[in-house]
């Protein structure tokens, strides 16, 4: 009796075990329902939709990268900048119809890697120290605002 016991609570134990209900679980979000679609989203998950057929299939569409969302600056307050060569390897030209009060470059991580403050219209930056990557350059006006954004790439 006993050999036919455990392999059949095993079997039964097993069967339960491979239920899958199809569903997203959400920290914080919401979902919504339209027409037998349905779109659920939850912090880092920008959209997510659900469609599920009459036969009972479900296809569901998404992606996991946070939304992108620019805060800060209207790039563009100095219409004629011209930032040249880029990509770059030593040199950084800048060009500006008007003056700027100095100016910013950040590396992709988000330090300072060079800053200057005076009056420009023309600049040309040494980059040789830096290593090759993606930098924001950012000029700014007298008040220290920042009044144009532009990204870089410095190649070895």
């Amino acid at each position: 009796m006993k050999k036919l016991f455990f392999p059949l609570l095993f079997f039964c134990g097993a069967l339960h075990a491979q239920q899958i209900t199809p569903s997203v679980i959400n920290a914080t979000g919401g979902s919504a329902v339209l027409n037998n679609v349905t779109v659920e989203w939850n912090v880092g998950e920008s959209i997510v939709s659900t469609m599920q057929a009459a036969n009972g299939v479900s296809i569901t569409n998404g992606q996991l990268q946070p939304a992108a969302t620019t805060v800060g600056i209207n790039e563009n307050t100095i219409p004629d900048v011209v930032l040249f060569p880029v990509p770059t390897r030593d040199e950084l030209n800048i060009v500006s119809s008007d003056p700027f009060f100095g100016f910013h470059i950040y590396d992709s991580t988000g330090r300072l890697v060079i800053s200057e403050k005076s009056i420009f219209t023309n600049k040309t930056i040494t980059l040789a120290t830096l290593s090759a990557g993606i930098y924001e350059v950012i000029l700014f006006n007298q008040q220290e605002q920042p009044i144009f954004k532009r990204t870089i790439s410095k190649v070895n």
